[in-house]
């Protein structure tokens, strides 16, 4: 244990106020002058002596950071913004305190990235700034003038924004008289400072009053977000205190201590009621921040003079490297509302360097600003009278050195909807999909046929995000757990011979991701990328909500230059059905039939890309969906809740990886989105596996073999040194390699296509 000793300040006349009475303007103004005297004091140190200071900073330790490492931040303090909100419920207007409710959609931000751009303006701080960490001295003969102030508790200390001090205090603090006068309170303090800062030797321009005030704006979220969590404990009475100590022992979450009912309702009221209308002046600023990257976008739709208004953002595990936000622009001149969709990139310093999420997010812009019009003004050309056009309107992209945004249309306010990831599509949105791909990727062959240098240009500007995605984790291991928890998921569901090759079949991970495809004469298109369920939306028929009628392809951000058969096997191992696996036949030779008829109603022959090419094509890339639908299966059975927060994966350090790590509860999603694809990619995989590329996906994995018997076979003029299968049957990328291998041994004149091989 630790102990720290101390002076008892009761004992020379200090008191704590009592915590559910907001403390008054003379205690507000005395504590915000010692913070101004306190954070002033490394301002100082900063511009005098810079290295005794930096070695003081770095001292400490960011005690708070480890406290959130340990629990579920979102969860706690969403569920302080929600009580909030039912509290008072009846007492405020709902578009306030929906306002409020919406907060908590900040949370991760204002507890993770917000203080740490690096021009933010920093000092020791105190760091736990509620009312019992004060004890005040008040005058003999007026029990509420406060003449001394002792600050208390500092184990959370940090190198931190003053304005997280501040804005802490403030608003756990304040009365409703006080904080009309809020502004007027903290130019007190600004006053203070400099004049404390002048009395030490040092220029007040260090931290200008302007400075001040903008930080204030961006940084006094903190103090919102703190208080949500101190209204409850200020209105709690002693009886109703959880013991932290007793629900670690029992094993509980640490924020299980905030979900008590407080029975003091009246004064949990009067404490929040007031800080309500602040809250939506700070959101007012972010909507400021918002009109300020709109502003430059709709120039070009002759749209000056306008007001936004902030009408939620996405929940949590709808965006891995993005954040979506959902806006109401209303324009005075012409008169006319745009709903849009926000999609920001994170912030997080850490993230952006670790991650390519700048890259991808230009890439997307790439598709959107030049790819898809590219491809608009060519069906254009040709009279194409149903184009493919299954994609949002994009207004344009604001960016700055720490985050990206892309405006789209909100295409829910015109009545597309998500179809729930816990389902599989019907055939209908299956065929329907297929459909808009097979016309996006027939723009390709045409393009390629009839203007072959324009498309290489158009090809050659995309960037593969998702390798460089896959460089920065170790997706051997990633991938080869998918595989793993859908065996051990499976037991008892299915026969072991056909897990057993389900589990073999990550033996090919490495192959699939860094060298399939890569062949010369490999049919390739510009492709989507990112085939899974949430990046489709469907407008359905108003009198069936099962029928759709259209649909939009949605987050372009890993679109590339690959075989169609990617986009293909990703969607279809993702989101078919257990009835429409049986009948994948018929939907790969729909595909065909209408990628042919597009081709020929843009004048190229249909023959750029025949039918039994396609077939081979698909029994050799469609393992790319294979794998990537291991993945797939455990995301769309996922609950919000269970969703790791990749900002907080790069910021421990951890391989991105590690984000899906997680154990899934619902499992009888998990199974059914799993089983039926299982089953059938085992029971064809034999079937239909082209022999010559089995010993090339073995031969790439270049393994050795010292001792023993070997033997060697010709392809052609080509010489590959193989070993005997069965002393290497552990090794075979599946378990009916040794009869595949032993019949190529028998006609190997007849295999020329391998001399691709890795030889020895």
């Amino acid at each position: 244990m630790e102990v720290l000793v101390f002076e008892n300040l009761k004992s020379v006349g200090y008191t704590l106020w009592n915590k559910k009475q907001p403390l008054t303007r003379k205690h507000i103004d005395m504590v915000m002058t010692e913070y101004s005297k306190f954070h002033a004091i490394s301002f100082a140190m900063k511009d005098q002596q810079p290295e005794k200071f930096e070695e003081l900073s770095t001292g400490l330790t960011d005690v708070f950071k480890m406290f959130m490492d340990t629990m579920d931040i979102e969860s706690m303090f969403g569920k302080s913004f929600d009580d909030l909100y039912d509290v008072l419920k009846g007492d405020l207007d709902d578009n306030t305190l929906m306002t409020w409710k919406n907060f908590k959609n900040q949370i991760k931000h204002v507890f993770e990235d917000m203080c740490e751009q690096p021009d933010t303006n920093k000092v020791i701080t105190h760091g736990d700034c509620w009312n019992n960490n004060f004890m005040y001295k008040h005058a003999a003969n007026n029990e509420t003038l406060p003449v001394k102030v002792a600050i208390l508790d500092w184990q959370i200390a940090k190198y931190f924004s003053p304005i997280c001090d501040l804005s802490y205090f403030l608003f756990a603090c304040i009365s409703k008289e006080d904080i009309e006068d809020l502004d007027e309170i903290l130019k007190v303090y600004h006053k203070s400072l400099t004049s404390y800062l002048n009395k030490m030797g040092t220029d007040s321009n260090v931290y200008p009053l302007d400075t001040f005030l903008a930080d204030w704006k961006k940084y006094c979220k903190y103090g919102v977000t703190m208080s949500s969590m101190l209204f409850k404990i200020c209105a709690t009475d002693k009886d109703e205190v959880v013991d932290i100590a007793q629900m670690a022992e029992s094993g509980q979450n640490f924020e299980d201590t905030f979900s008590y009912e407080v029975k003091d309702k009246t004064s949990f009221k009067n404490r929040a009621r007031h800080v309500n209308d602040i809250v939506a002046k700070i959101m007012t600023s972010n909507e400021e921040e918002i009109h300020s990257w709109l502003k430059g976008i709709f120039t070009e739709e002759n749209v000056d003079d306008f007001s936004v208004q902030i009408l939620g953002n996405s929940e949590k595990g709808d965006g891995y490297v993005g954040d979506i936000v959902f806006v109401r622009l209303t324009s005075a001149r012409p008169p006319k509302e745009y709903n849009l969709v926000l999609k920001c990139s994170k912030r997080s310093q850490v993230l952006r360097e670790t991650a390519p999420v700048k890259e991808a997010f230009i890439n997307e812009v790439y598709i959107y600003n030049t790819v898809l019009p590219v491809f608009t003004q060519f069906q254009l050309e040709h009279g194409i009278d149903n184009p493919f056009d299954s994609f949002p309107r994009c207004y344009g992209k604001f960016t700055s050195d720490d985050m990206e945004v892309i405006v789209f249309e909100n295409l829910k306010s015109v009545g597309y909807t998500l179809w729930n990831k816990k389902q599989p599509l019907t055939r209908n949105h299956i065929d329907m999909v297929m459909t808009e791909y097979s016309k996006f990727h027939a723009i390709s062959f045409a393009m390629k046929d009839q203007q072959p240098e324009k498309f290489e240009e158009l090809s050659t500007g995309l960037t593969d995000v998702f390798k460089m995605f896959m460089d920065k984790m170790d997706m051997e291991s990633m991938f080869g757990r998918s595989f793993d928890d859908v065996y051990d998921l499976l037991k008892g569901d299915l026969d072991d011979n056909t897990l057993t090759t389900w589990k073999n079949f990550k033996n090919q991970i490495k192959y699939i991701f860094n060298d399939m495809g890569k062949e010369p004469d490999t049919k390739k298109v510009i492709t989507h990328g990112d085939c899974w369920n949430n990046n489709f939306m469907f407008k359905h028929a108003r009198d069936n909500e099962l029928l759709p009628v259209k649909v939009a392809i949605l987050d372009w951000q890993i679109a590339k230059y690959s075989s169609p058969i990617l986009d293909l096997s990703y969607f279809l191992f993702s989101c078919i059905s257990k009835d429409d696996i049986e009948d994948l036949d018929e939907i790969l030779r729909l595909y065909h039939e209408s990628l042919t008829s597009y081709l020929s109603k843009m004048g190229s022959d249909s023959s750029a890309y025949p039918f039994d090419t396609f077939l081979e094509d698909w029994k050799k890339y469609s393992r790319y969906g294979i794998a990537m639908s291991s993945l797939l299966f455990k995301i769309c059975a996922t609950d919000k809740d269970e969703v790791i927060d990749i900002v907080q994966v790069a910021e421990n350090g951890q391989d991105f990886g590690e984000a899906f790590l997680y154990e899934v509860k619902d499992k009888t999603s998990f199974k059914n989105r799993a089983r039926h694809v299982v089953k059938y990619v085992v029971e064809n995989a034999r079937r239909k596996r082209p022999k010559a590329e089995i010993v090339r996906c073995w031969l790439s994995r270049q393994w050795r073999y010292s001792g023993g018997r070997s033997t060697y076979y010709y392809f052609g003029a080509q010489k590959v040194f193989c070993v005997q299968p069965k002393e290497r049957m552990a090794l075979m990328p599946d378990e009916d390699f040794e009869g595949d291998f032993l019949e190529m041994q028998e006609n190997n004149h007849g295999i020329t296509n391998a001399a691709s091989a890795a030889l020895y």
